[in-house]
Formats: structure tokens, C-alpha cells, sequence
């Protein structure tokens, strides 16, 4: 994603945001550096990060200003600028909100993909388990935006669905499908109209829906070995952590029978103000004055703020195809000279021949035996080995 948060005035630089996936993708570009350093008078550079890392010491930070991410997200990261604030600080409250008087006629919600990275066998087994123990309870399950890849899980979902919960469907168990991401408001009221919200993935990066969760004042159980940014802004309270199917049934039967005995205080809100959209705009206006002072630039001039949930992380599509494909990722090395010199204030022009030559030295084959393997097999035989993988990977009973 690249994303012009604030255009150069006068003398008061511009920002430009790009996605983390472009960042590791270019950051080694000899291209990608020169371009920016030509820009540097005009414009700060800032990566938001829509993913969590472990480590960060392969990519080349020195033409980046500034890091949108939680700490937590990337903990190695040192000595470098962080801002906290990521789509996730952005979550438009008059659509995700706690004040509804809708009818909790679900018990459980979750909002997945038919993605590995979402551990859907844990939901469930999960799921099954509360229902051997509460024949009356109500789970509903959005999976949105199948996605599908041939080498990937997406083929398992409805296999696993069936085998698991099949004998539970529409009594207990409601599956709403979305061929695409559904509309925000579509999601916030089926969450308005839920009790608990159920969390399985176990590395992500800024994970908004549990913050959508908690805006509509859900509690969110997540895995206790989650790695990312998906608890920010929850109140612990209301963070329970599970670490087996046996503990995440234990908690859910404990909340529910606290919510039906009216235990617990409903002027408690679960979402802290470090959600609130419209407090964390005024709060980056004041971050981002204090850092152009620091830098001993003036800071004058719009921020744009419109749909920063989307925009800030490429969900939608605003550039031509000259520039991306699908969202706002920058398609190729070309691609990047192309938007600074044709959509930034500044003058550079990099030689077709200078930027060939950028990508054949960092072109990388990385298809191997196993990728190798999965281009040219059969979705059957895909499917045994993706088998075996997520039983492996499954979360254990107790």
C-alpha cells in the first residue's frame, strides 16, 4: 500500500505511508532508497505494519521516518520511530458502538476466512464441545472473502465444517458466507447482537476485529500464545486467554453464566479510549506536530483522514492500474518510480535500464520442492498433506 497521509506545503513536508509488505518487498532495492532520499526534503517516510515480526534486522530502515505499529507487534524494532497508532486505532465508532438495545440472541461469534492462519479447526472443536455441554447454545460463525489458493486450506474449511459441526448446523451452529468482505455495518450488527466474541488466530498483526468486538462492548477470548497487536485497547478485564479446548469451553460457560446472572456491570465498557477514532485523530494531529518540531519542520496543512481503517493497510483500490493491481500495493520496482514521479512534489527520474538492472540483482527464485510439488499436484493429493498439517497443528483438549 502506498498512501499520501499528508501532501507537501510549502515548507512543510508531506507523508507517505507504505504497506509492510511493500517495505520488506523493496526495502533492499537500491531503487527504492535513492528514490526516497531524492524525496527527503519533501516528504517524511512511514511503514505501517499490518503484520507482526520477530525479528527486523534483515530490512533497510534508513530512509524510513516513522513506524505505525504497536511495540508489541514488532519488539526487536529499537532505535526506531514508533507511532501507535494502526487501522486498528481508526475504527469508525459511529458504526462499531456499544449503545444498542438489539436482543443477544447469539451466545458466540466469530468472524473468520478459510485460511490456515485463522485456525478454524479450533473453532470448531471448540464450538462442539459447548455444544455437548449446552445443547441451547447459539454460535454463529461470518467467514468472509474465501480467497481460494489452490496450495492453500481453503478447500478444508467446508470438509471440516461438516465433519465437526455438521450434525449442529442451523439448531446450534449458524454459518453466514460472504463471497466478499462484508460491509462494516453487516458485521457490527451481528456483533451488537452477540455475547462473546472468539478469537483463534495465533500471529497476526493488528487484528482489527477483536476491536471491533470490543467496541460493541464483547469480550474477546484469544489464544494465550497469540503474537500481535489483537489485544490492544481491550480492557484486561475482558481479555480472557485460553491455551486448550478445554479451558476456552471453561471460560465461555463462565462469562455467559455471568452475563445471564447480570454479574457483570454493563457501565464497564470493554474498548478503551485508546480505540476511540475521533480521540486517536486529534492524538496523531499532536504526535505528529511534536515530531515535525523535533525534525525542525514546520507543520502545517491537512491531514487525510478520510476511511483511515481501510486506506492506512491497502484495503481498497485508488490507484490506476499504471500503479497496483488488486489494492494499493505497489506492483513492481516500476511501479514505485512511476508514483513519485508523476504523483509527488519533487524531480526524479530513474533509467529504465538503472531500475532493470535493480530487479534482476534482487530477484529471487523461490519456488522450491515443496512449491514445486503443489503447483503440479492434484487438489486430492493437496489435500492429504494439508490434512495431516492442520491435525498437527491443532489446538490439544485439554
Amino acid at each position: 500500500m502506498v498512501f499520501k497521509l499528508k501532501e507537501f506545503q510549502k515548507n512543510s513536508p508531506g507523508i507517505i505511508i507504505f504497506s509492510h509488505k511493500e517495505f520488506v518487498k523493496y526495502s533492499q532495492y537500491k531503487t527504492f532508497n535513492k528514490v526516497l532520499k531524492r524525496y527527503k526534503n519533501n516528504y517524511f517516510f512511514a511503514v505501517h505494519w499490518g503484520a507482526s515480526y520477530e525479528n527486523t534486522s534483515e530490512y533497510n530502515f534508513e530512509n524510513i521516518d516513522i513506524n505505525f505499529c504497536y511495540p508489541e507487534q514488532l519488539p526487536d524494532l529499537e532505535n526506531q520511530e514508533i507511532l501507535s497508532y494502526t487501522t486498528r486505532s481508526f475504527i469508525p465508532s459511529t458504526i462499531f458502538n456499544n449503545a444498542t438495545s438489539k436482543e443477544k440472541e447469539i451466545d458466540l461469534i466469530t468472524v473468520t476466512r478459510k485460511v490456515n492462519a485463522k485456525y478454524n479447526r479450533d473453532i470448531f472443536n471448540i464450538s462442539k464441545e459447548l455444544i455437548l455441554v449446552n445443547p441451547n447454545i447459539k454460535i454463529t460463525i461470518l467467514v468472509a472473502n474465501p480467497n481460494y489458493v489452490k496450495s492453500n486450506y481453503d478447500h478444508l474449511f467446508n470438509e471440516n465444517f461438516e465433519e465437526i459441526l455438521g450434525a449442529y448446523k442451523n439448531k446450534n451452529v449458524k454459518l453466514i458466507r460472504f463471497d466478499e468482505i462484508p460491509k462494516q455495518e453487516i458485521v457490527a450488527d451481528y456483533l451488537k447482537r452477540s455475547k462473546l466474541f472468539l478469537f483463534t488466530s495465533r500471529k497476526e498483526g493488528v487484528a482489527k476485529v477483536t476491536a471491533e468486538a470490543a467496541l460493541c462492548n464483547l469480550p474477546v477470548l484469544i489464544n494465550s500464545n497469540f503474537f500481535g497487536g489483537a489485544r490492544a485497547g481491550i480492557n484486561t478485564k475482558f481479555l480472557l486467554e485460553y491455551d486448550s479446548v478445554k479451558t476456552a469451553v471453561i471460560k465461555i460457560n463462565q462469562i455467559l453464566n455471568l452475563q445471564k446472572s447480570n454479574a457483570r456491570t454493563s457501565d464497564i465498557e470493554v474498548a478503551t479510549e485508546s480505540l476511540n477514532d475521533i480521540k486517536n485523530l486529534r492524538n496523531l494531529h499532536k504526535d505528529l506536530q511534536i515530531y515535525f518540531e523535533r525534525k525542525g519542520k514546520p507543520y502545517f496543512g491537512d491531514l487525510d483522514e478520510n476511511n483511515l481503517k481501510n486506506r492506512m493497510n491497502s484495503f481498497l483500490k485508488e490507484l490506476p492500474d499504471l500503479y497496483v493491481v488488486e489494492n494499493n500495493d505497489l506492483k513492481s520496482i516500476f511501479a514505485l518510480a512511476k508514483y513519485f514521479q508523476n504523483l509527488c512534489i519533487g524531480d526524479f527520474k530513474q533509467s529504465k535500464s538503472g531500475l532493470l538492472y535493480d530487479r534482476i540483482l534482487n530477484f529471487r527464485l523461490n519456488l522450491n520442492i515443496k512449491d514445486i510439488i503443489f503447483k503440479l499436484s492434484p487438489v486430492w493429493f493437496i489435500k492429504i498433506i494439508r490434512r495431516r498439517t492442520v491435525l498437527k497443528n491443532e489446538l490439544s483438549y485439554e
